[in-house]
């Protein structure tokens, strides 16, 4: 029961938390050569947006008028993963299919979209600026170099100076009054 609590927090931890302060000596250019190499070979466009690379999964062009914008409720169904080469290991997620698919032990996980406060929910620095200007529908991923992800700090599985890859699907936004 303990360990389940632990996952749980990590979990939520490893999305929500800003612990991205260590700087990356590791390599950020060979992280930023590995990604472009990879969003190369997409057949989607990429974009680069401060600091990261987004790319639109749904081949249908963005008609929503209502776009992602500060103090705006948002909620997001989300896989993050580490990358190297290519988006690897998931090690949080909402969606209940790749949850199971990767045998995670549920019983804690909810899989109701993630609920922010745009602009004031602290989120991964990397995943806030990946989904600004966002339309309801779109389907996002996300390459965030580690110092817009985690930085140099361990954050459960996720080593030291790891880049990572964010899918957001925009389920809802509710536009700030």
């Amino acid at each position: 029961m303990r360990l389940d609590l632990l996952t749980v927090f990590i979990a939520a931890t490893t999305i929500l938390c800003g612990c991205n302060k260590g700087d990356d000596q590791n390599s950020d250019g060979a992280q930023r050569e590995r990604i472009l190499k990879y969003t190369g070979s997409l057949t989607t466009p990429v974009s680069e947006r401060d600091g990261v690379f987004i790319t639109r999964l749904n081949t249908q062009a963005a008609t929503a008028s209502l776009r992602v914008e500060p103090g705006d409720s948002v909620w997001i169904d989300y896989a993050m993963y580490t990358f190297f080469s290519k988006p690897d290991s998931l090690f949080a997620t909402n969606i209940a299919a790749l949850a199971a698919e990767k045998k995670f032990d549920t019983r804690y996980m909810s899989f109701e979209p993630l609920a922010v406060k745009y602009g004031e929910t602290e989120l991964i620095k990397g995943f806030a600026r990946g989904i600004n200007n966002a339309s309801v529908q779109d389907s996002l991923m996300i390459f965030v170099p580690s110092e817009l992800a985690y930085g140099n700090k361990l954050v459960g599985i996720v080593k030291k100076s790891t880049t990572i890859a964010i899918f957001a699907d925009i389920k809802k936004i509710r536009k700030h009054e």
